[in-house]
């Protein structure tokens, strides 16, 4: 009894081995031919894109692809596509397109939709949907026809600098000595914080603190930049927190920005920044 155990356990192995390829073998595609949307593969059908802001008019290939699901591809496949109107990317803002159909070139199996990325238009923190359904193509259009596709931008930064200031208008909150006549002047340096696009300054008030209150330089405030949009973020020694209330305007050669600023206990002026070397970005900005 144990010996015909053993027999039909050895025959059920050599069953079951029998069924796979043998080692070394390619296993190809054997179903029928078919395209997907890449970004349909996610579990959501949503796929994220960012493209770098360099505000300069460089545009981006989408990136956005087709796949072929095929065990050959010697002619190439043509796969057409539309764009859905719950999109809310508008077409000659923020992305182009040069047709409505994609060729899988012969001999491969992912071809990129035709749309261009217009990172210029997009601001910082915003989000635009391409939503693309595939409608035909020389194979068959697989399940996954359909797919949300998020563009974003990314920018660099590179505002560590040294520079000079003149304030004008000065002013100080209750308690203060009021301003002067000619002008608060100094200079100070923009240092780059270990977060990008956050930078340090050697006195947040630009001279306020030290000239009408004989204190020492306001600091803890991080001047922030976002796609060349500048802010304040933090609190000074004394808890208050800074704000631009004026939009910026860069001099004719880039040397020098001009904008108005206030602390939330009431000081503030109109400062001129001008960097000892180098340009501001010329779209630089505070938001207002």
């Amino acid at each position: 009894m144990k010996h015909l155990k053993y027999i039909t356990l050895f025959s059920t192995l050599f069953l079951l081995t029998s069924c796979f390829d043998d080692p070394g073998t390619d296993i190809l595609w054997e179903g029928g031919s078919f395209v997907e949307l890449d970004a349909a593969t996610t579990v959501s059908g949503v796929r994220d894109y960012s493209y770098l802001r360099l505000n300069d008019g460089t545009t981006y290939s989408s990136g956005m692809n087709i796949l072929l699901a095929s065990a050959d591809n010697s002619s190439g496949v043509v796969v057409n596509f539309e764009i859905d109107p719950s999109s809310t990317a508008i077409e000659g803002i923020h992305y182009s397109s040069s047709g409505n159909s994609v060729t899988i070139a012969a001999g491969t199996f992912v071809g990129e939709l035709p749309l261009t990325i217009l990172a210029d238009n997009i601001n910082a923190g915003e989000s635009f949907s391409i939503v693309v359904n595939l409608t035909s193509a020389d194979v068959v259009v697989g399940e996954r026809s359909s797919a949300t596709h998020n563009i974003a931008i990314s920018c660099t930064s590179d505002l560590a600098a040294d520079y000079t200031f003149t304030t004008n208008s000065a002013m100080t909150g209750p308690g203060g000595a009021g301003c002067c006549t000619n002008g608060l002047n100094g200079s100070g340096t923009i240092t780059a914080t270990p977060t990008s696009g956050t930078y340090t300054l050697t006195d947040v008030s630009f001279g306020v603190f030290p000239d009408l209150w004989s204190d020492s330089p306001a600091s803890g405030p991080l001047l922030v930049d976002v796609c060349d949009q500048l802010s304040f973020s933090g609190a000074d020694q004394y808890g208050d927190s800074y704000s631009f209330t004026s939009a910026i305007s860069r001099s004719a050669d880039g040397s020098s920005i001009t904008f108005s600023w206030a602390n939330t206990y009431g000081d503030g002026g109109t400062t001129t920044l001008t960097l000892t070397d180098g340009t501001w970005p010329e779209s630089i900005n505070s938001g207002i």
